[in-house]
């Protein structure tokens, strides 16, 4: 198709440009689609009466509030610990206290992302099975340097526990008072874990030998 026009007095015809060039080898930018922002009303599919949503909220807060009573038991029984493993050392009993906080801090983020590409709840219930099985091992090692690998190991469990547990209470409970209450409850875990782990192992310290802190545990 042309369209005429007047030059001159003469009348020419153009043909018609397409709108459209198709041009061998022309690029084409798309644009990535961006995932929608979860609303409240996102949360309301997974179906939970209010007894399974406290338990569940319990079992969570407990996640860190549990883990924590190690790191405050080496803490406070850290040189008992020690001389009944054989060192009475304070330099070398540090560790004791030292070896769980070291490893927990330097797995978290790595275990974090671990929830993000295999799950949260898978993650942490892998987490929270690791962390049981070595922190009950620690009760029968009679080797000093073995006891610190031990809980070292178990510190791993712990850096998996921690983040995933906060990403199930982000994924599983709506915006609002539930989810609040929650995160509040679990932050104060990690310190109220402290504190009762330390008291717990002087007075067991007292009147039992170590390893059972950790059975009890």
């Amino acid at each position: 198709m042309s369209y005429p026009y007047l030059a001159n007095n003469v009348a020419y015809a153009l043909p018609q440009v397409p709108a459209k060039s198709h041009l061998k080898g022309a690029l084409s930018l798309e644009v990535p689609s961006v995932p929608p922002v979860p609303t409240k009303d996102d949360y309301s599919s997974v179906s939970l009466s209010q007894s399974r949503k406290t338990a569940l909220a319990v079992l969570l807060v407990f996640a860190n509030f549990v883990p924590m009573i190690t790191f405050g038991a080496g803490m406070g029984g850290g040189l008992h610990i020690s001389a009944s493993l054989g060192v009475n050392e304070p330099s070398q009993a540090s560790w004791i206290a030292a070896s769980y906080p070291l490893t927990a801090g330097a797995f978290i983020l790595m275990a974090g992302r671990l929830g993000a590409v295999f799950g949260h709840a898978r993650v942490l219930l892998l987490g929270a099975s690791w962390w049981t099985a070595w922190t009950l091992i620690n009760g029968f090692c009679t080797e000093f340097t073995f006891f610190n690998v031990a809980r070292g190991l178990s510190g791993i469990g712990g850096a998996m526990v921690v983040p995933n547990a906060v990403a199930v209470i982000g994924t599983t409970f709506p915006p609002g008072t539930m989810r609040n209450r929650c995160l509040g409850l679990f932050g104060a875990g990690a310190p109220v874990g402290g504190w009762f782990g330390a008291l717990m192992a002087g007075f067991l310290a007292e009147r039992l030998p170590f390893k059972w802190l950790f059975v009890f545990m």
